[in-house]
């Protein structure tokens, strides 16, 4: 027989010191990016010669493939034995059934039992540690009796059902589908998990109108939900906003001394620095979760925690000579952002809420199998494994990009209050006035006259307050230095709050002073008259990326989506994976792609951003199966998630009519570069096939009409991995200009945004793009595309 197997050495200073190195039996380069990667595309082999006896007979007996499913299926003690490893709450327990039996078909759950407790009559001693095994010695058991026991618990664990399986897809012998799914083609006949329905879907049938497209957009997001973010919560039943501006420092103030963290340069302006909506949500107990966010689909017995709870929204807007210089007067368009702040939309007339983090959870700050923390968790709580309906992460992200919306919708009636500040008692030796630039690299910039974060000292009593840099004592540059060639700056932080917007005096080395917040004051303005709620995009990068991309697909008021190197559980498809794959751009490390996230590397890795049910479309047991392409008994896709009931360029694909730009660099394979873009080509298609079945033209929110190129769209970078650039920024402000308001895009940006490189790349002259080269093409992966009109030409 052969097998894969990989030999690794963990490198540490010491015992208690976390690991520094790690060196790779298989791996030519050791400081190989991907080395965590599920995959054997670079093991070594060895092959055991010399045995051929049919029942091991010539091999020490041993219990191991007994023990180990055991331990696997219930992760726990059980019986007198103890010590079992891994615990119950371990991330290692791929396919750990549910605690509550309700949540598996009455079927599969008992053939897991039945199997289970007979595996456990062969184990009637334990060794040193507590660790239960079979009595060779006298117990007159055999291997073949012990492997037989061993392959019916494996068995009935690979075919172990979700009771809420409309598909029957979390059956391990469910029929695979090696390439992406039909977005056009209805997958069930409208009948959902618990009873819940779509009337009117009839299974099999394809797409032709409108009224189809709504009703398959609802079927993608039941799927969605059903196998992999868990339900869609429902809106709170009361939600309400209280507006508060932040400050900007007022134009008289001219002083010495002071240094506020500023951002790209420029002068203070004269306008608020921002508003904060502080937003309360109350629910009231008749609310719970449905799995396509319509009364159609609720989920009975799903009940939510009632209470209320207060998250502040911040919304920075651009100032007037912004909106002058791109000719735009009234209320702006919002990014509802998990990134902060960008500048560059600002500068395009674009504001920017801020959703903070703490509405949601991030399983790499929370115990992912235990309490999850957020506003979002006080009503729909996660506090251990085994959850029947567990919401995700993800679709606690989507929930809080929701309620920001809500949130923007409550204030635009609402009247707008300034509240200026004043500066007195100012004492320090420096010599440099408002609005005075600095930098020590020629890339971060201090601005005099800025806030280091907008923030309303009486929202946030406690927290913050408005905080400012000044130079430390001794440490004045020269008048000369002014804005380059400044040396080192060092700064000393001035921060206290007391309360009803008045600040003490604070001495800090040789600087004084003391801040006072005026009482607010009508500006005679209304939210909608520098917001319009009714034109909102999202964005976001790395996780924050997902957060936002999920966000569009639950919220149909997301007009446009900017995910940045979102990948895996978002816009990355799971069957199609970059792993192996070279690039006329070259390769990380002197190694092909390492490959995007697979069902593997979410699973172990990040559970908490999928739902207990996506864990069964591993392979149990068949972890490291070939990843390149499918084998030779076709079982296997490029990703293998072939038993996976959809795909998420079918979530793509559910935004139309609205647009999405894809933020990624060439290279960032870890984080879907290929498989995003992949996902775009794909629902590309799907928009052209949508717009050619309208009747009219599809028009954007400006008005302009639409076509499926204008609506996708690739903002990738060239180099650089995960990250991401300002001209990047400043294409996705000049996209949504064009978008928002029909102002013209600079037509190198607009040609960049057209362009997939991957659909273009050629590693010689008259060679194949990577779709072609790797895995045969679109007519290979998208065989239900190939004879439409949709199909690029």
């Amino acid at each position: 027989m052969s097998f894969g197997l990989d030999v690794m050495i963990q490198d540490s200073p010491g015992s208690d010191q976390a690991r520094t190195g790690r060196t790779y039996w298989s791996h030519k380069d050791n400081g190989y990016r991907f080395n965590d990667r599920e995959g054997n595309l670079d093991w070594g082999t060895i092959v055991l010669t010399g045995h051929t006896a049919a029942d091991n007979g010539d091999f020490a007996k041993s219990d191991w493939m007994l023990t180990n499913p055991i331990r696997w299926a219930k992760g726990e003690t059980w019986g007198d034995f103890s010590g079992w490893w891994p615990p119950a709450d371990s991330q290692y327990l791929i396919n750990l059934p549910d605690s509550t039996a309700s949540s598996w078909t009455t079927e599969s759950w008992n053939r897991l039992q039945t199997a289970i407790e007979e595996g456990k009559v062969l184990l009637t001693i334990s060794d040193t540690w507590g660790r239960p095994h079979v009595d060779w010695v006298t117990g007159g058991k055999t291997q073949a009796e012990v492997k037989t026991a061993a392959r019916n618990i494996e068995a009935a664990i690979a075919t172990l059902q979700w009771a809420d399986d409309p598909l029957g897809a979390t059956r391990e012998n469910a029929a695979p589908l090696n390439t992406l799914p039909d977005p056009l083609k209805f997958k069930t006949d409208g009948n959902l998990a618990n009873g819940a329905t779509i009337p009117g879907i009839t299974k099999g049938k394809i797409v032709e109108s409108e009224a189809d497209w709504e009703l398959r957009k609802r079927e993608i997001k039941a799927l969605a939900a059903i196998y992999e973010y868990g339900p869609i919560p429902d809106a709170p039943s009361e939600h309400s906003v209280v507006i508060q501006s932040t400050p900007a420092v007022p134009a008289h103030w001219e002083h010495p001394g002071w240094w506020i963290v500023g951002g790209l340069p420029g002068k203070v302006d004269e306008t608020p620095a921002a508003y904060s909506l502080t937003a309360t949500y109350t629910y009231k107990g008749t609310e719970g979760a449905t799995w396509d966010g319509t009364p159609d689909t609720k989920i009975p017995g799903l009940a939510v925690n009632t209470g209320s709870q207060t998250d502040a929204y911040t919304i920075y807007f651009p100032t007037e000579a912004d909106k002058a210089s791109v000719g735009i007067t009234g209320g702006v368009p919002v990014v509802v952002s998990f990134a902060g702040s960008t500048q560059a939309y600002l500068r395009r007339g674009i504001a920017v809420v801020n959703v903070p983090t703490s509405v949601t959870t991030d399983d790499r700050s929370n115990n992912v199998w235990q309490n999850r923390e957020g506003t979002f968790r006080q009503f729909y709580p996660y506090n251990s494994r085994g959850q029947r309906y567990e919401f995700s992460n993800e679709m606690a992200a989507a929930w809080g990009a929701s309620r920001a919306v809500d949130a923007l919708y409550d204030a635009m009636d609402m009247d707008l209050y300034d509240s200026g500040i004043a500066i007195t008692n100012i004492q320090s030796s420096a010599d440099f006035r408002l609005g005075d630039r600095l930098s020590t690299d020629g890339v971060t910039w201090w601005t005099v006259g800025q806030l280091n974060r907008p923030e309303t000292p009486n929202d946030q009593l406690g927290t913050s307050g408005i905080t400012m840099l000044f130079l430390a004592s001794g440490a004045v540059p020269s008048a000369a230095g002014r804005p380059a060639g400044i040396g080192n700056l060092t700064f000393t932080l001035f921060q206290t709050i007391v309360g009803n917007g008045v600040y003490n005096d604070v001495t800090r080395g040789s600087a004084t002073a003391t801040v006072t917040v005026g009482d607010p004051k009508p500006t005679g303005k209304k939210m909608r008259d520098i917001i319009d709620a009714s034109h909102i995009a999202t964005d976001g990068f790395s996780i924050n990326g997902k957060y936002a991309f999920i966000a569009q697909v639950f919220d149909d008021r997301i007009d446009v989506g900017i995910p940045g190197a979102a990948g895996a559980t978002d816009p990355q498809t799971w069957r199609y994976n970059a792993a192996g794959n070279e690039y006329a751009w070259g390769k990380i490390s002197g190694y092909p792609s390492g490959g995007a996230e697979l069902i593997a590397d979410n699973v172990l890795h990040n559970p908490g951003r999928t739902n207990e049910v996506f864990r069964r479309f591993l392979y149990h047991f068949k972890w490291y199966e070939p990843l390149r392409g499918i084998d030779a008994n076709g079982d296997f896709s490029h990703g293998y998630a072939n038993r996976l009931p959809f795909d998420n360029h079918e979530l793509v694909a559910s935004l139309y009519p609205r647009a999405i730009i894809e933020r990624n660099t060439f290279n960032n394979y870890n984080d879907g570069s290929e498989a995003d873009a992949i996902s775009m080509q794909a629902a590309r298609m799907v928009y052209r096939y949508l717009i050619d079945k309208r009747v009219g033209d599809h028009k954007t929110d400006s008005g302009t009409t639409a076509s499926a190129d204008d609506l996708i769209k690739f903002n990738y970078r060239a180099t650089g991995g995960h990250g991401s650039d300002p001209i990047q920024a400043e294409r996705e402000a000049q996209y949504m200009a064009w978008y928002f308001y029909g102002k013209p895009m600079n037509s190198t940006f607009a040609a960049h945004l057209n362009t997939d490189p991957f659909f273009i790349d050629v590693l010689v002259p008259g060679g194949s793009n990577s779709y072609e080269r790797h895995y045969g093409g679109f007519k290979v992966m998208m065989l239900w595309s190939w004879a439409g009109p949709y199909y690029p030409k």
